[in-house]
């Protein structure tokens, strides 16, 4: 496989590969300072060894990332940094080091296995005895993906960089990026499959392509971003954030299009957003196991369409994708319906909910909930070990400081089948969501349990 990425070709070295608001990192400035990572690991001994990359800026991280495979190591990216997750890693993998910036130093000073990335500055005034020439294709160093845990314990999915390479090829073909200057402002972490497809190896792999360091989260800062960069504009975000970001009312620059992914995206959001910003949604459908496998507008079209080097196969009842990125056919627990030329997502096949014979799933009940002018967040919840009717079970956590029970429920008549209204909403201060917009089945057990304690009744 042939695999072309801007920081071997060089063709263009002055261009932009990182934005921020203090200053521009041009090609030749990164790559420099990539190698000269890989020579400080190579120093400490921890060359050849596995890294666990913790930052978010990605400026540090792009070159932890790419200094790490130069040096032979194999990178984990876990979705956070918690003391229960660094634990699990331990266990599952031997040798571990982290990388992390001064922050992150600061926070586990106590862990001698935290190694600081040094400042861009210090890494690219140092010659570097590695030759620019490596084909960043060919490293046979991995990266493994971890899922985000919704329903469980995190799982790690490895990968190979030349499958990246070739992904970012087919998101660069999706988005419609063409040859003209592209600039990236993404609300969700590099460390998170969509994150680091969208916001890291696009860049890494197509010279026209930029991207700002930051991750901005509230709707001022989303506008205050993109506002940093110029023209042809490409918002990476959520469903959570667009929803946040309609709500807010706020004016953003003209965009080339709005790029969503993480949770099931409403026809009715889509719409909106297309109509406020006068910008295509793009919706992507993927997993950690894969990266981007289809796409849809959503605004337009109800099938996502499967990129042209995959395929679904459907054996015994079960979807497998398939593909020459993909070492193995991949299972897909999602329920889709086959299409000429892709399929139709009808639910996850873990959340599906059957009431009184009429089925739903949970991530389209939430999607829905969240479209509520009074609700800020929010999510459903099924509740387990009740002895009532399966109805009974079925409860909303919403963040709702002016709203009430009766008028989210009034709207929610308005769009769901009445047998799958919330019997009690729970009204919180915030929901425990990670930085890519999701609920960890570990974070609403312990929202859930000091519930509990508070003898807050969820029934």
């Amino acid at each position: 496989m042939t695999c072309k990425l801007r920081l071997q070709t060089a063709t263009h070295p002055d261009n932009i590969m990182v934005l921020s608001v203090q200053d521009h990192v041009t090609n030749d400035v990164f790559a420099h300072g990539a190698k000269n990572m890989a020579v400080r690991l190579q120093a400490l001994g921890l060359n050849n060894k596995p890294k666990v990359i913790l930052v978010q800026n990605r400026t540090d991280f792009m070159v932890a990332l790419y200094g790490s495979l130069l040096a032979g190591c194999d990178v984990l990216l876990p979705n956070d940094d918690t003391p229960h997750t660094l634990q699990h890693l331990a266990q599952d993998y031997s040798g571990l080091s982290y990388l992390c910036n001064s922050d992150g130093i600061k926070a586990h000073k106590n862990n001698t296995d935290f190694v600081l990335i040094p400042n861009l500055q210090d890494l690219i005034c140092k010659p570097s005895p590695i030759s620019p020439f490596v084909n960043f294709a060919d490293l046979t160093a991995t990266i493994t993906v971890f899922t985000s845990g919704s329903t469980g314990k995190p799982v790690g999915h490895k990968k190979s960089v030349s499958s990246f390479i070739l992904g970012a090829d087919h998101w660069a073909q999706r988005l419609n990026i063409g040859n003209k200057p592209a600039h990236i402002v993404a609300t969700v972490p590099p460390q998170h499959m969509y994150g680091l497809e969208s916001s890291i190896m696009l860049p890494l792999a197509h010279e026209n392509i930029s991207v700002l360091d930051t991750c901005p989260f509230y709707p001022a800062d989303i506008r205050q971003a993109l506002d940093l960069v110029s023209e042809n504009r490409l918002l990476i975000t959520t469903p959570f954030h667009l929803s946040i970001l309609l709500k807010s009312g706020e004016d953003l620059p003209p965009l080339k299009a709005i790029v969503c992914a993480t949770a099931p995206l409403t026809q009715d959001l889509a719409v909106q957003a297309e109509n406020r910003w006068n910008a295509p949604v793009v919706e992507i459908f993927g997993s950690s196991e894969t990266g981007m496998l289809a796409t849809r507008r959503t605004a337009h079209k109800k099938a996502f369409s499967l990129r042209s080097d995959l395929t679904l196969e459907n054996k015994q009842k079960q979807n497998f994708i398939t593909g020459e990125t993909l070492d193995q056919p991949v299972l897909i627990a999602d329920v889709l319906t086959p299409t000429h030329d892709g399929f139709v997502f009808e639910g996850r096949g873990d959340d599906l909910i059957s009431i009184a014979g009429k089925r739903m799933s949970l991530s389209g009940l939430n999607a829905i909930l969240n479209m509520a002018d009074d609700v800020k967040d929010g999510i459903f919840h099924m509740q387990d070990n009740l002895t009532t009717d399966q109805c009974e079970r079925l409860v909303a956590l919403v963040v709702a400081p002016v709203g009430s029970a009766q008028s989210i429920k009034d709207f929610l008549r308005t769009k769901i089948d009445g047998i799958f209204l919330p019997r009690k909403i729970i009204f919180l201060s915030e929901l425990p969501r990670n930085s890519s917009g999701k609920i960890t089945k570990r974070s609403l057990d312990d929202t859930l349990a000091q519930l509990k304690r508070s003898q807050t009744v969820l029934s």
